[in-house]
Parts: C-alpha cells; structure tokens; sequence
C-alpha cells in the first residue's frame, strides 16, 4: 500500500496510513543466491528537510531507529511516528502527546540500544532538551544549550554518537561565517553524570565513527573565507586532536558537498564535489599520505559513503543522466550495483547509508516518486 504525499516533509495520505507505519516489501529473487540491494521496508510518509537521514541511526543488527513527522494530504501534521527495528520487525516506540510538540521540533536521532535513544530538540539560548527512551517510556531531559550549535543557514546539523551509556557525544557541523558562532566550537561530551566540551582542531563539515579512539571530522582548519583554502582531516585519537592538512593542489573552491568515511586509523576517505553534478575528487588517506581514487565510470558525482564491514567502502551516486548505483570499494577493486526499483518505480534520491555494526550489511534511505506522491523507502545489502 502506497501512501500520498506532499513534497518536501515525510507526508502521509491520512492519519489511517499513520498506523500503518512500516510495510514490509519482498526482497528480489537475486537476493536469495547472493548479497544485493533490495528495497526491505516502505514508510508511509515522506521526508522533511534533512530529516530522512539525521533521523535515522543503527548500533546493530538487532536495533536500529527511525522517527518522522507524519502528515495528511494537506500537508498538516498529524503525529509524530519512531519506530525501533529489533532484528526482525519493526514495532512502535509512541511519543507521549505532550511531548510531541519537542519531538517533532527536534533536530536529530541517536540511539545506543534498544533501551537508550534519545529525540534531540532544537535549543532556544538559554537550554536544550533531549527525550531520552529507558526501554518503556520518554522523559524529558535538559542539557547544556551550547551542545547544540546552529550553522551559517542557522540550521542544525546534529550528530549525536553513543560509545555507551556513559559516553556520549553530539557533533555540531559546518557552523561556517555565522557571526554568532565564534571560532573555537566544541563538540559536547557526556559521561553519565555531567557535561563537558571538547575543543575541536578546526570547524568541522563532516564526522565519521571507527572507534572511540578513532573519530573523524574533516572541515575548515580555521576560519571561513573565500581566500582560505585551509581544508584538512581532523582525528581524534582518545586523547587530542591531531590533524592532516590537505594539500591545497587537492582541494577546490567553492566545494559544494563533502562526505566522509573512516574504516579505520590509516584508512580514511573523502569526497569533494565541485557543484551538484560532479564530484572532483575522491581521496583516500592511507596514514601518510592522501592519494585520489578513481572512481567506477557509471558514477560521476558521489551523494553518500559508509564503511561496508569487510575493510572496504560503500558508496553512492549518480551518473551523467542521473542514473543510480552503489559502489563497493574493496581490495582496490570496485563492484557496481544500481539502485533497486521499488515496484517498478525508479528511485528519485538515497538519502542516507548507514552500516550496520559488527556486520557485512548495510541501510540505505531512498525516496521513490509514485503516481501519488513520494514513498520514502529503507533498502538494505546483506542479510
């Protein structure tokens, strides 16, 4: 069953497609003889801004999340929907009605297990607040209002990360020129009982997780300017930042989108995309040196990367007449795969890849246009 929707939120046809939640679809016959794309669920709404992707998060085979703003076919909202994937269903995680308003403000999803989530609502200047899941329940939780940091669109780009219940951090991006971000952000810490800041090396665009000894940021080493070119890759090792200036023959200005994926300490990429239609380089760290990658022929801009679980890298793009394709990237060899129909429909846009860990398998969120509207989508590789 399809649902009608209104561009651009995560949209319902009506408040009767919203207990329907997710709707199961069969995986492709080639999926059962080897490993590949298929569609695995259809969410009965569609996208808001961003909202696909930064409300999306997986810890593992067994627990993954997700949470949209459902609405009807006029566009007004009629709940707010999360539900947390146990490994083999779907099943509801309802926000209470008084917290709906908070849940459906919020600007990201993070989860640890099935027993620890938490909805992060967008701070006024004086406090943020966070809804926190104990396994049964939400309850509403302060923190620190300079945990969350706006961006130069003053929107939030929020990245909450779980080591464990007793570290926890959210990772604010691309703060860029706004004047009322000074230089010198910080990304907030929490280890169970307080919270503190931790400085980062530069202004970071993008974060990538290997180990709690090996997180990745890659943004500007200084300020923002037309005239500073100053791009590098910023590790946090456990201890410190330590940082890995890109050579400016590398880089490009204006970079239009940037993704980043760390596989390991010396085994990090990132891409730059010159505009919209055209990713310049693809660039692999290897711990002493940043080399490009050439990428597979079909694809001509890069849109999203992951880790595939094996010590390789998912990726994916589009071609010249906007084709679809996932790449997989290992032993320095690439495998081409497009990107699945869904009952015959070609998708509009992947929105999001997100390993799953301790895995070989891996999430993707896509948008599919039908005749009645967008179906948002969650595919999967890998059982």
């Amino acid at each position: 069953m399809r649902a009608a929707i209104v561009y651009p939120g995560l949209v319902l046809a009506g408040t009767a497609a919203l207990a329907l939640g997710l709707a199961a679809a069969p995986a492709s016959a080639s999926s059962a003889t080897a490993p590949s794309w298929r569609v695995v669920e259809n969410v009965a709404t569609t996208t808001a801004a961003n909202g696909w992707t930064s409300r999306f998060a997986v810890t593992g085979a067994g627990n993954a999340w997700v949470a949209w703003t459902a609405r009807d076919s006029t566009g007004a909202g009629t709940g707010f929907v999360v539900e947390r994937w146990t490994g083999r269903t779907w099943v509801s995680a309802d926000v209470p009605a008084l917290q709906l308003p908070l849940a459906e403000a919020s600007v990201a999803l993070g989860a640890g297990s099935a027993t620890d989530a938490w909805i992060i609502d967008a701070p006024n200047p004086k406090f943020a607040r966070v809804l926190r899941w104990n396994g049964s329940t939400w309850a509403s939780w302060a923190i620190p209002a300079w945990a969350l940091v706006a961006n130069e669109t003053r929107a939030f780009r929020s990245v909450p990360v779980f080591f464990s219940p007793s570290d926890v951090w959210i990772f604010d991006l691309g703060p860029g020129t706004d004047p009322d971000v000074p230089y010198g952000l910080s990304a907030a810490r929490y280890n169970g009982r307080s919270w503190s800041r931790q400085g980062y090396a530069g202004i970071p665009d993008q974060v990538s997780i290997d180990t709690r000894t090996d997180v990745w940021t890659y943004g500007v080493n200084g300020h923002v300017s037309r005239k500073n070119s100053a791009y590098a890759l910023m590790r946090w090792n456990g201890r410190r930042w330590l940082t890995v200036q890109m050579p400016k023959s590398l880089l490009f200005y204006p970079q239009y989108v940037k993704y980043l994926a760390a596989i390991g300490p010396n085994d990090v990429y990132v891409s730059e995309n010159r505009s919209s239609t055209q990713t310049q380089r693809l660039l692999h760290w290897n711990g002493r040196t940043l080399q490009p990658v050439v990428l597979p022929a079909q694809i001509s801009v890069v849109a999203a990367m992951t880790k595939d679980g094996h010590g390789g890298l998912w990726v994916y793009g589009t071609g010249p007449q906007g084709q679809q394709y996932f790449a997989d990237r290992n032993g320095g060899k690439w495998t081409v795969q497009a990107v699945p129909a869904d009952d015959g429909m070609t998708a509009s846009a992947v929105t999001g890849l997100n390993w799953i860990p301790g895995t070989r398998s891996v999430w993707a969120t896509a948008e599919y246009p039908g005749s009645a509207g967008t179906v948002a989508a969650i595919l999967k590789f890998g059982p």
